[in-house]
């Protein structure tokens, strides 16, 4: 075991950080006073009236100036019963994409200190431009294509010999059956 003298000499902060805030008065008192967070945004059900549960936690978004000062704040990503913080750069949280856009677009904008361009970033994510729809309308298309062609009964990605006038495949080794399908008959009119 090494003595206290043989430990290398380790840097200390000068200001430890903070404890995380793990409820959302503690985040929202904190992050006001840290000049480093340029905006707060609130998504989820406590962004919407009437869709607060008791299961609900707080889902917020810390958008900082440097990753590096809002964690020496005490504010880096957390998770807690009544919290969950994501911390970001605003080119970071302009580039959230997906079902995060969804969420951000139907946000609440707590805290803006760039003169509106927190609320610019959260107004943009509810729109898409010609472009950018049309690539993600395409890629919404395949995958329900993808899904639906694999979920088919009659995929032939299955059974390679399907032959879609019968119920078992004519080339596949698991059938049963020797002899070739018939044609299903039709039944005559009434």
């Amino acid at each position: 075991m090494a003595d206290a003298d043989s430990v290398p000499n380790v840097p200390e902060i000068a200001h430890p950080p903070p404890h995380r805030p793990t409820d959302y008065a503690t985040l929202i008192a904190r992050a006001t006073a840290a000049p480093a967070v340029l905006g707060l945004v609130l998504k989820g059900s406590h962004a919407h009236e009437g869709m607060v549960t008791e299961h609900s936690d707080h889902d917020v978004y810390a958008i900082v100036s440097d990753e590096r000062e809002a964690a020496l704040a005490g504010l880096d990503n957390c998770r807690s019963a009544d919290l969950d913080l994501v911390v970001t750069t605003v080119e970071g949280f302009r580039r959230l994409d997906g079902l995060e856009r969804y969420g951000i677009a139907r946000g609440r904008v707590l805290l803006d200190r760039l003169d509106g361009e927190i609320a610019s970033i959260v107004a943009a994510k509810g729109r898409l431009e010609t472009a950018e729809a049309s690539r993600a309308a395409a890629g919404w298309l395949d995958a329900y294509a993808n899904i639906r062609n694999r979920s088919s009964p009659r995929s032939t990605r299955r059974c390679p010999g399907w032959s879609p006038r019968c119920r078992q495949s004519t080339t596949h080794p698991a059938s049963t059956s020797t002899s070739r399908p018939t044609t299903p008959t039709r039944r005559p009119r009434a």
